[in-house]
C-alpha cells in the first residue's frame, strides 16, 4: 500500500508532490483503476497551538 501527496493545480487536476509521489504515478498503467482514501492535512500551526492552550489550561488547573 502506498501513500501519495497531490496537489491541485486546477478544476480537475491532481499532481504528485515529491519525487517518490511521481514515481509511483509514473508506474501505473494507463487505464488502471486505484481507490484511494482522501483526507486534508492538518494545519501544524494550529495543531502546536492547541495543545499549547490545552498545555497552559492544564498547568493553571
Amino acid at each position: 500500500m502506498a501513500e501519495l501527496t497531490l496537489q491541485k493545480v486546477s478544476a480537475q487536476m491532481l499532481v504528485p508532490v515529491s519525487d517518490d509521489d511521481q514515481l509511483f504515478v509514473q508506474q501505473l498503467k494507463t487505464g488502471q483503476v486505484i481507490r484511494a482514501e482522501f483526507r486534508k492535512t492538518r494545519n501544524p500551526h494550529f495543531h502546536r497551538k492547541f495543545f499549547a492552550l490545552l498545555k497552559l489550561g492544564f498547568d493553571h488547573f
